[in-house]
């Protein structure tokens, strides 16, 4: 009789704070109900296998091997754990829509990361006989997962990840603080374009005087999360149009005009997907769709990780 495993794990975006988190600040991330749906099966076996299929999407098993992300993820795992590969474990892995807007473009709200927590949780769920202290300390769970994923993606700040699992926080290398919801919807807007947060960061200096002003700037958004602590925060990162392209730029400016408590970049900038949080999104829905060529509509939600039936 297999062992089953059933859980969900929403997307994110990363609202402000994204590159001074690396410098030890404060970072706004909220969750959204876009999902990642896992359904995992162990059964008992003398031939230990771990067999991950994420539908569209890779598939990779242990006995088969090869390098990948699904790879380094288990590897890292049982690196920072301990624990031994035992049994037969199959995960099956689905996305919501609006993770992806083509099947190599992503809209940045964290599949990545959601795969990373997907596969961590279902692990150390199916190990628990090895060691049942893991799944119930949430520090030690929160603390594995930060070592797993300075060793995938030491460059990162984990926030991602973090808020994946946790829900919407205030994150920094330092302190993790649940918030509460900052308005009802989070629509995407896109041009069906990505960029790699890696790329973008090895193009910054975060040594650079010019983000002191932004700390500041993150700061007033932390205390009021005006709609014109919002703006500023967006007219300094405009700066560099490496991190917010012109195009998106001239868009979000029209965007303030509207009811919406704010609105920006999502993580890194570039060309991923940009956010506006508001409570009655009729209006800014119809403007994105005649200027953006992907607009994606969703929810605002508290929760991280959750086990379903």
């Amino acid at each position: 009789m297999a062992k089953t495993l059933k859980i969900k794990i929403p997307g994110k975006v990363i609202i402000n704070g994204s590159y001074i988190v690396l410098k030890g600040e404060k970072a706004t991330c909220v969750t959204i109900n876009r999902y990642l749906n896992v359904k995992s099966f162990c059964y008992e076996s003398e031939k230990c296998d771990i067999v991950v299929n994420i539908k569209n999407k890779d598939s990779w098993s242990l006995s088969k091997g090869g390098e990948s992300y699904i790879a380094k993820i288990i590897n890292a795992f049982y690196k920072v754990t301990g624990l031994k590969i035992t049994n037969q474990i199959i995960i099956n892995m689905e996305f919501d829509d609006g993770f992806f807007i083509t099947e190599k473009i992503k809209t940045g709200i964290g599949s990545s990361a959601c795969i990373l927590v997907g596969i961590f949780y279902t692990l150390l769920y199916f190990n628990k006989d090895q060691d049942n202290s893991c799944l119930l300390n949430n520090d030690l769970i929160i603390s594995l997962l930060k070592k797993i994923n300075r060793i995938i993606s030491p460059k990162s700040s984990g926030a991602d990840v973090m808020t994946c699992l946790l829900g919407s926080i205030n994150y920094s290398f330092s302190v993790i603080e649940k918030i509460s919801r900052l308005g009802k919807f989070l629509i995407l807007g896109s041009f069906g374009k990505c960029t790699s947060t890696r790329d973008v960061l090895k193009q910054c200096n975060m040594e650079d005087k010019k983000w002191d002003r932004l700390i500041q700037l993150n700061y007033n958004i932390l205390n009021t999360r005006s709609k014109h602590a919002y703006e500023e925060y967006l007219d300094e990162l405009s700066l560099d149009t490496t991190i917010v392209p012109k195009k998106y730029y001239e868009i979000l400016k029209k965007t303030f005009e509207f009811d919406i408590h704010g609105c920006g970049i999502s993580g890194a900038g570039g060309e991923d997907a940009v956010w506006c949080i508001l409570d009655e999104c009729e209006e800014v829905e119809k403007y994105w769709r005649r200027e953006f060529d992907c607009v994606i509509v969703t929810e605002i939600i508290e929760n991280g990780l959750e086990i379903y039936e």
